[in-house]
């Protein structure tokens, strides 16, 4: 594994040497390939060079499609909630994003509108780790490392996945559920009924008690009512 201290003792030594003999920005980069996301993070304090090269676009997004493999919801683009307002976004990336964020975009014809419009649509998030920064894979990985630790879902979510039903131990076989957006529910033992969520940010169903619901870290997707004879799980 490559860490930082054996990034720090090489970029020394590279530096005593004649620049004429000093490794290429190409071969730093390759290099920097075999770190993890803490050791280019901890670059940062490094030598201007290697803090420069450490925030490589290339890196990190690297970096984001490995760490995303098998997560759900998560796909090769930028990371949707993330703050981009401090880095360069093509219009491409842009319209993504706000096609992902549910923002129509159809109206816009200019970059900087489109800009303008993601900039407006972004969560706002009351965390001091998190300030905005000019590389946008970078900031793509650290916005999704904190979401993946969020522990309450939205209806939104809900909504959006489809849940595999275990009742008293048993996987169903009649299908995938699906809690549609307007909080109806159709059961294929019940019949149509409703969910919501509560202030609680607990499951609710009609005739069953409120359920909790809690993320699942290998998949970064979520659980209801996991303990109990009713569980839910996203796919």
């Amino acid at each position: 594994k490559l860490t930082f201290e054996i990034l720090m003792a090489l970029s020394g030594r590279m530096e005593q040497l004649p620049p004429t003999q000093r490794l290429l920005d190409e071969c730093w980069l390759c290099i920097l390939r075999l770190a993890d996301a803490q050791d280019l993070c901890a670059c940062g304090g490094a030598n201007v060079r290697l803090a420069t090269l450490s925030n490589s676009d290339d890196l990190w997004r690297a970096l984001c499609n490995s760490r995303w493999v098998g997560k759900l919801r998560m796909s090769d683009d930028l990371f949707v909630h993330g703050d981009y307002q401090k880095a360069t976004l093509s219009a491409s990336e842009c319209k993504s994003l706000l096609a992902r964020r549910g923002v129509s975009f159809r109206h816009i014809c200019e970059k900087p509108e489109l800009l303008a419009a993601v900039h407006a649509s972004t969560p706002r998030l009351n965390n001091p780790k998190l300030r905005p920064q000019s590389w946008k894979w970078k900031t793509s990985y650290k916005y999704a490392e904190l979401d993946s630790q969020r522990g309450r879902i939205s209806a939104e979510e809900v909504s959006y996945f489809r849940w595999h039903l275990t009742y008293n131990g048993m996987p169903s076989s009649l299908g995938l559920r699906h809690f549609q957006r307007n909080g109806t529910f159709v059961s294929p033992h019940l019949g149509p009924t409703t969910w919501s969520l509560n202030e609680d940010g607990c499951f609710k169903m009609h005739g069953i008690a409120p359920l909790t619901v809690e993320r699942d870290p290998l998949n970064w997707g979520w659980i209801i009512g996991r303990g109990t004879a009713t569980v839910y799980r996203s796919v």
